[in-house]
């Protein structure tokens, strides 16, 4: 499988008891296969009879905030 880099950014600001956070997962977008696995071979036409695979997650978005009680 090929190298690849994904980059996740976090920036949060504390206003007193308040806490503003937002995250980017996968900044760059990338499509990386993670893990892959097969599961046999059929012996006629050397053709794999079952594989599956894990890819990275897509870019993601999101913010959090929280406050102290």
């Amino acid at each position: 499988m090929p190298s690849y880099e994904i980059v996740d950014l976090r920036a949060s600001l504390v206003l007193g008891k308040t806490e503003i956070a937002a995250r980017i997962t996968n900044l760059t977008d990338e499509r990386a296969i993670l893990s892959a696995v097969s599961k046999g071979v059929d012996p006629a036409t050397f053709a794999f009879t079952t594989a599956q695979a894990a890819v990275a997650q897509p870019r993601t978005f999101g913010l959090t905030i929280s406050r102290d009680f």
